[in-house]
This record gives C-alpha cells, sequence and structure tokens, in this order.
C-alpha cells in the first residue's frame, strides 16, 4: 500500500494541533525544562533590555507563578546564544500590551514552539522524500518525532531545543540537496543552519565547524573553491565567533556548561569511571520516552520524573527494533559492500561489531536493552566512519549522507557525554541527562536511519510495523502516565 502524497498536510495539521493542544491546554505553567529561564529571557528581550549573565534575576512575576514566593535567582539560561529567545520577543512584546496574566502570555509564547515544531516535521518530510523517492519512508520519518512524548512536550513549551531540532531538519534538507546537485547555494544554506543552531544553543558550533571543513575540502579537491564561496562562510562564521568569544572573554564560557560548584575533580573521577558508575544511556533513552518537570522553588528547582518498568521497557524496545531495522538495511544493501570486496567487506562489519560489542558492555551495563542500544548506534556509526574513505568515493549522495549522518552522530555524542560529565564534576551527581541535548543532529541521524531501513526489501511494512509501535507507546504515555500527573500537579 502506497500512502497519498496529500495526507503529509493533514498529518501536519493533526501535529500542529496537537502540539497547540498541550501547551495551551495540558502542560501546566513552568513544566518545561527551565522553562522560567527562558520565559524571563524573552520577556526582558521584548522589553527591549539586553539581560546579561550575573546580573540579570528572573522574571518578577514568572518567579511569584513558578516559585509562590518573591526570592530571585540569577538566569542561568543567560549562558546560551540569544537567537530563539529574539525571535519570540516580538510576540513578547505585543503580548505586553495586553491585560494577560503572566500564565496567559506563557502558554501564547509557547505557541510558537508548535509552529517551529511543525516546520521541523515538514522539513524531515521533504529530507526524505529527497533521498529516498518513498512516501511510505517519509511519512514514517515525520511521524518518529511527532510520536516520541519528549518531542512532543518540547513542541509544546517555551525552550529553544524546538529551534534547534528545526534547524537540524532544514540542514538535512539542504545538505541532501547539496549532495545531489553539487551546488554551492545549498552548501551555503546547509551552513547557515548550522551557523543559525550555533546562535542558538553552543551545540551546534561542532557541526558548523565540521560540515564547514568537509565542504571546503569537498570543494578544494575539485577545484570549486573560490573567493566568494570562501567569504559567504566567514560571515556566517562571525556572530558565531563574535557570541562565543565575548562569553569566554566575560565569563569564561566556551562551549562548555556552566560550572560554579566544582565538587569533583577529575583526578577523582575519570570519564571512564562517569560512564561506567552512572547509568547514562538509560536515563538519555528515559528522557525520549517522555519527562515531567514540577517545578516548585529555586532551592530545589525540579523534581523530573520519567516512565518506568514495562513501559520504558516497551519504549526501548521499539527504539531497538528502528537502530535493528537500520543495521539490517545496512548490512544487506549492496551499497555498503566496497566495489564487491567481500573479505573487505566481512572484515569490516566484524571490527565495528567488535567495537559495538565492547562499548554495548562497557558504557551501559545496567540493563540488556540499553546495551543493545548503544551496541547497535555505534555499529552504524563505527561501520560509517571506518569504511568512509571507500565509500565516498563512489559519488552515491544517499550513502554520503548516511556515512556523514552517522559519523556526525558518534561525535555528538561523544561531546555531549563529555558535557554529561562537566556537569557531573560540577554537581558531585549525575545531572541534565536529556535527549534533548542531541536534538542538532537528531534530524539528520533520523534521515539516515530511515534511508537504510527504506533499502530492505519490502520496507513499507516495516514501517507500519514500527509506526504502530511509536503510537502505541505515545498513547499510553499520555494517558495513563503524563495526564493524570499533571492533573494532580497542584498536590505535590
Amino acid at each position: 500500500m502506497t500512502l497519498s502524497p496529500h495526507l503529509y498536510r493533514f498529518f501536519l495539521a493533526f501535529a500542529f494541533v496537537k502540539f497547540l493542544v498541550l501547551g495551551l491546554l495540558i502542560i501546566p505553567p513552568w513544566s518545561g525544562p527551565d522553562e522560567i529561564g527562558h520565559y524571563s529571557y524573552i520577556s526582558d528581550l521584548g522589553k527591549g533590555e539586553f539581560p546579561v549573565l550575573g546580573k540579570a534575576d528572573m522574571d518578577v512575576e514568572a518567579v511569584k507563578s513558578a516559585w509562590k514566593n518573591e526570592n530571585q535567582s540569577s538566569n542561568w539560561i543567560l549562558t546560551h546564544p540569544p537567537l530563539y529567545h529574539a525571535a519570540a520577543a516580538p510576540l513578547s512584546f505585543l503580548l505586553d500590551q495586553l491585560d494577560l496574566t503572566v500564565e496567559a502570555k506563557l502558554r501564547w509564547i509557547r505557541s510558537l514552539s508548535a509552529i517551529i515544531a511543525v516546520v521541523a516535521l515538514a522539513f524531515i518530510y521533504s529530507a526524505t522524500l529527497q533521498l529516498t523517492g518513498s512516501l511510505n519512508a517519509s511519512m514514517f520519518a515525520m511521524a518518529v518525532p511527532a510520536f516520541t512524548p519528549m518531542f512532543a512536550t518540547t513542541a509544546g513549551i517555551a525552550n529553544h531545543d524546538v529551534l534547534i531540532f528545526a534547524l537540524g531538519a532544514c540542514a538535512a534538507y539542504f545538505f541532501i540537496r547539496a549532495l545531489y546537485s553539487r551546488q554551492k547555494r545549498f552548501q551555503l544554506l546547509t551552513l547557515l543552519m548550522f551557523s543559525l543552531m550555533s546562535l542558538s544553543k553552543s551545540t551546534g558550533v561542532p557541526l558548523l565547524l565540521g560540515f564547514t571543513l568537509y565542504f571546503g575540502a569537498a570543494n578544494a579537491l575539485k577545484g570549486r573553491l573560490d573567493y566568494k564561496y570562501c567569504l559567504a562562510v566567514f560571515l556566517l562564521w562571525v556572530p558565531v565567533v563574535g557570541w562565543h568569544g565575548y562569553m569566554a572573554l566575560q565569563h569564561g564560557l566556551l562551549l562548555v556548561p556552566y560550572r560554579d560548584q566544582n565538587v569533583l575533580s577529575a583526578d577523582k573521577v575519570s570519564f571512564a569511571k562517569f560512564l561506567r558508575e552512572v547509568p547514562v544511556i538509560e536515563t538519555v533513552v528515559s528522557t525520549f520516552s517522555g519527562f515531567i518537570w514540577v517545578v516548585r522553588d529555586q532551592s530545589v528547582s525540579a523534581v523530573t520524573s520519567f516512565p518506568s518498568g514495562r513501559l520504558l521497557f516497551f519504549y526501548m524496545a521499539s527504539i531497538i527494533a528502528l537502530l535493528g531495522s537500520a543495521a539490517w538495511g545496512m548490512l544487506s544493501g549492496k551499497r555498503w559492500h566496497a566495489a564487491g570486496n567481500v573479505p573487505l567487506t566481512l572484515g569490516s562489519f566484524a571490527c565495528c561489531g567488535a567495537v559495538s560489542l565492547f562499548l554495548g558492555l562497557y558504557v551501559s551495563h545496567q540493563t540488556i536493552l540499553s546495551s543493545l542500544i548503544v551496541a547497535l548506534i555505534s555499529f552504524l556509526c563505527v561501520s560509517a566512519m571506518i569504511r568512509a574513505y571507500k565509500l565516498i568515493p563512489e559519488n552515491s549522495p544517499s550513502l554520503e549522507f548516511s556515512i556523514l549522518a552517522f559519523s556526525a552522530m558518534m561525535c555528538s555524542l561523544i561531546l555531549v557525554m563529555q558535557a554529561f560529565y562537566s556537569i557531573y564534576l560540577d554537581r558531585g551527581r549525575s545531572g541534565a541527562l536529556h535527549g534533548r541535548y542531541v536534538y542538532m543532529i537528531a534530524p539528520v541521524f533520523l534521515v539516515a536511519l530511515v534511508s537504510e531501513i527504506s533499502s530492505i526489501r519490502y520496507s513499507k511494512y516495516i514501517f507500519m510495523l514500527l509506526l504502530v509501535l511509536f503510537i502505541a507507546f505515545d498513547s499510553v504515555y499520555w494517558v495513563r502516565f503524563s495526564l493524570p500527573i499533571y492533573n494532580a500537579i497542584d498536590t505535590f
């Protein structure tokens, strides 16, 4: 069965209504991660003020509403670049002209997140369709985030992560266009998306650097590197370097989480020990399956809850099915075979399997499922990285996209783990282990996964089965887990 090309418009409308209802009616005020800080940032910019880290406090009315007191706290969200907050500032200014409560103003600012989320879904659909030519694959790629509780929650709150995800989806689309057309304007559009991402959250900077170097090297090898292209890239980097240079000079922050406690030292707890002792993967995956942020006061800023037991097991099994299907597509797809060299192909896959098994057992030893997730991601990423030198010269745009997407995912995960480690050293305990920290590369990785699955025979049935799993989990999450907690939130 082939889906109608008009179905995606209906789905986008459905997704927009879902996100809007969540933000306006269901998710209580200040129940998004750091939402009071994001709101205060937006509110200050909407009033024509530029808040400075260490000097600007949370919005007074927001503090009264969220923490039920007037005790002030410095706005830690000011460590982030201001693009998302500046984009929402005009809406905040208009809402200030109306006689609205602070909770009502927050809910209308949330509507901007719903719009951005729908744009992200549209670009994921277009990117997948451009890469695979399959309506089934494209609809599935668009549906996965829409039926992932974390993304639906992100689309219903005031936060910059939804913009990061949307810019990642746009980057995936323009990158695919660049690979197929070999036109430099699409390369520059891809870099523009990563530049804007870097001005929304610092996690975009490594991707901007990596793709700048890749495009530059590819153009240089083909003799297509001219001064106009170099000037355009330079201009894309100017605001990024300007902002992060300012933060480094003024506050000593350069692409690392804000640290002010320094409870532990790296001499006492190594990075390897951190990965062994802290259930990083299990916690990160569980945040994708849903989280609830209950704000009470600034001393205990939040209580975060995740689904557990059978519900989490079901979701992790769905993720394993998705990753496993992509791995099977890689193993069975002829395009990954190194020019018919069977020993090289088998040897490289065996090497990747060994590395993946080691990482799966070493990094995440808490449960079998989390170990499988680590192993499958490692297999996909390591396979792409160690065989890139042989396969990229074959000039297959879809293969080149998968190689770079998986390689970027691996590098991003290492950097994210380092950020988690830095926070662990600062606080003396694990914290902020959220899957939203990989939103900058998640859309690109998702499109690559779907591309691998689409190469399998009868892939449309695999897509249908996986989609049923995600829809079923999302429905159970909201009905059985999230909504009862939101309804009872005032009794906590």
